[in-house]
C-alpha cells in the first residue's frame, strides 16, 4: 500500500459523502481510507458503512465513545499500513489528482518528509474562495527552512508525508504517531 488516507470524524453527515467521493475518485488508486469514527451520534455510521461495502479501500473504525479530536486522529493513522500518510478532514473536497501530483514530490526526493498543496474554501452555500495564506516559500530557501516557517507558525496544511521522525521538529504533532 503506497498512501494511508485517515480521516478521523464525528458527526459528520452533512459533508461526509462529498469528501469520501473526492477521494475515491482520485486518479492516484494505491491506497487505503481509513475512517476513524469518534461515536458519532448522527448517520455518519450508517454513511459510512455503506461506503465501505461499495469500496473494499475504505476501513471503517467506530470508537465505542468520543475520546476527543486528537486520539481519534492518531487511531485513524495508526491503523492505516502505507508508506505515506495523509490526513484529511471529514468536510474536505480533493481536486481528482491531488494524491497523484503529491506522492511523486515525495518520492524524488528522500530527504523530503512533506509534500503540500495550497487550499481554498467553500462556504455553506458552495462558494469557493482561494486561501488568503501567505506561503512562507521563497526559491532561495532550503526545504527544511521552509518547513521550519510552517512549523514555527503551526500552519498545517493538506498534505502527505512519510515518517521521518529523526527530521521532525520536537514540537510536531504528529511524532507521536510514529511506529517506524
Amino acid at each position: 500500500m503506497k498512501v494511508t488516507i485517515a480521516m478521523p470524524v464525528y458527526n459528520g453527515e452533512r459533508f461526509i459523502r462529498e469528501a469520501l467521493d473526492s477521494l475515491l475518485a482520485q486518479t492516484f488508486t494505491d491506497f487505503e481510507l481509513i475512517v476513524s469514527d469518534n461515536a458519532s451520534t448522527d448517520s455518519t455510521a450508517e454513511i459510512c458503512r455503506e461506503y465501505q461495502e461499495r469500496d473494499g479501500r475504505i476501513k471503517y473504525i467506530r470508537q465505542p465513545e468520543n475520546r476527543g479530536a486528537f486520539v481519534n486522529a492518531e487511531m485513524a493513522v495508526r491503523a492505516g499500513s502505507g508508506e505515506y500518510t495523509m490526513m484529511v478532514g471529514d468536510d474536505d473536497v480533493y481536486d481528482r489528482r491531488y494524491i497523484e501530483m503529491l506522492v511523486p514530490m515525495l518520492e524524488r526526493d528522500p530527504d523530503v518528509g512533506l509534500a503540500y498543496s495550497n487550499y481554498g474554501f467553500i462556504d455553506e452555500r458552495g462558494v469557493k474562495t482561494p486561501s488568503t495564506l501567505r506561503t512562507f516559500f521563497q526559491r532561495d530557501q532550503s526545504a527544511a527552512s521552509v518547513f521550519a516557517g510552517y512549523d514555527r507558525h503551526r500552519i498545517c496544511l493538506p498534505s502527505c508525508s512519510r515518517c521521518k521522525p529523526a527530521s521532525r521538529s520536537p514540537t510536531c504533532p504528529t511524532r507521536a504517531w510514529c511506529s517506524h
